[in-house]
């Protein structure tokens, strides 16, 4: 899991990642059930079909995913 956390550095610097979003091993993937890393819900590094290789459109539907308190 910590080889997920290092990917993330590859495009978040250590001083950004977790401002928008916390990730680490006390953060967990209601999708998943596992460790939040970058690319357990939010990216996909080869298959990503939206920008910034997001696994869903960011207009609001990846964060839904997790979130049922920001639906309308």
């Amino acid at each position: 899991m910590q080889n997920e956390i290092d990917l993330c550095y590859s495009c978040h610097t250590r001083s950004e990642l977790g401002i928008s979003h916390p990730v680490g091993e006390n953060v967990i993937d209601p999708n998943t059930g596992q460790m939040m890393t970058c690319t357990s819900t939010c990216h996909r590094s080869h298959t990503a079909p939206y920008r910034y290789l997001l696994s869903l459109p960011g207009d609001g539907a990846l964060c839904v995913s997790c979130h049922q308190d920001f639906k309308q």
